[in-house]
């Protein structure tokens, strides 16, 4: 459950790197705006922690055709049926907003809620690092179909992060693809090898460096020694992050962790807290301040009130919306609670 809790820290970041611009508007000045900027490599942790649950559960179905409509199946409902759901809610949202109506072509939808790149961000705009999920799943999928598929794509993504490396530099993870992140999957998925193999050394020590060398880069990060997202920044902390993974799974595999109850239930929801938090600061702030709420209260409270808003409401959507959703799509004979928990 270590992993887990870890999940659900990541989300937490992620929404701390959004929240101060969004209550700006509302605040008139951006309470902790300085201090979670590098809030933002809760991707880089999300992404190295997909490569390294796929491979850990699904590495034994390599070289196999026959598993992949198993695959398939427990990636397309952990994907896309929350998306889709929190996706309709945001179109009816739009139906109010003749602005917003307007820039949604068909193509654009129909992109967005298949997780296409297609030359425009998705209109959940956090959908951006799903497509990157998407595109390492069909990787995967390819590795299932034939074993010489894994090292030949792995040997393309180190290729494409050479040429990136001479060619773009300073470039940062808006545009498709980014071949720093796909390396990010990699890693991810030699982190699980090594933990299979036992071969993580003093795994405490690993964790406890891991999150130091995260907390390190993003101060460098904020005191601005490195770009916003760039190149360095996206391998540092994804280095970081396969640290913090590595020494925690390796730990639990070995002798176990105690984690807060609390935290095992936010990790759980992690990714319907992931999807629905940008919407869900915004919504909270505007009613708060329909209230007068944000008139009494110090902004650093308006900023807690918020956040603990947008949690609660993504606790409820995992544990009545998306625990059901899963188990629906894979059967009778799955067990959503067990997915929520690995991940799977």
């Amino acid at each position: 459950f270590g992993l887990q809790a870890a999940r659900g820290i990541a989300a937490i970041l992620v929404m701390l790197f959004h929240a101060p611009p969004l209550l700006q508007l509302y605040l008139g000045y951006a309470p902790f705006e300085h201090a979670f900027r590098f809030g933002h490599a809760g991707v880089d942790f999300f992404f190295v922690l997909s490569g390294f649950i796929i491979m850990h559960t699904h590495g034994g179905d390599l070289g196999r055709p026959e598993r992949l409509h198993r695959y398939a199946t427990r990636r397309f409902s952990r994907i896309y049926p929350i998306y889709w759901v929190i996706c309709a809610l945001l179109l009816l949202m739009a139906l109010f907003s003749p602005d917003r109506a307007a820039q949604l072509s068909f193509w654009h939808v129909v992109g967005s809620l298949l997780l296409i790149p297609h030359g425009q961000e998705p209109f959940l705009n956090v959908a951006w690092t799903l497509q990157y999920e998407v595109l390492f799943y069909l990787c995967f999928a390819a590795a299932i179909l034939s074993r010489w598929a894994g090292p030949v794509l792995a040997a393309l993504c180190l290729a494409l992060l050479a040429v990136w490396l001479l060619f773009a530099p300073q470039a940062t993870g808006a545009a498709f693809i980014t071949p720093p992140y796909l390396l990010e999957f990699l890693g991810g998925v030699g982190v699980a090898m090594l933990v299979r193999r036992r071969s993580v050394p003093r795994p405490g020590t690993m964790a406890i460096a891991g999150v130091a060398a995260f907390l390190a880069v993003g101060l460098a990060e904020n005191a601005g020694l490195m770009t916003h997202t760039g190149t360095a920044s996206i391998l540092l902390f994804g280095t970081a992050s396969a640290m913090i993974i590595a020494g925690l799974a390796a730990v639990e595999s070995e002798v176990g962790l105690v984690v807060p109850q609390p935290l095992i239930a936010l990790g759980a929801a992690s990714y319907v807290i992931y999807l629905i938090h940008f919407t869900g600061i915004s919504v909270s702030a505007r009613l708060l301040a329909a209230l007068g709420v944000m008139r009494l209260v110090p902004g650093w409270l308006a900023f807690g009130l918020v956040l603990v808003s947008v949690l609660v409401a993504g606790l409820l959507m995992h544990r009545y919306i998306e625990q059901p959703l899963i188990a629906w799509f894979r059967g009778p004979r799955s067990v959503p609670q067990r997915a929520a928990a690995t991940g799977d």
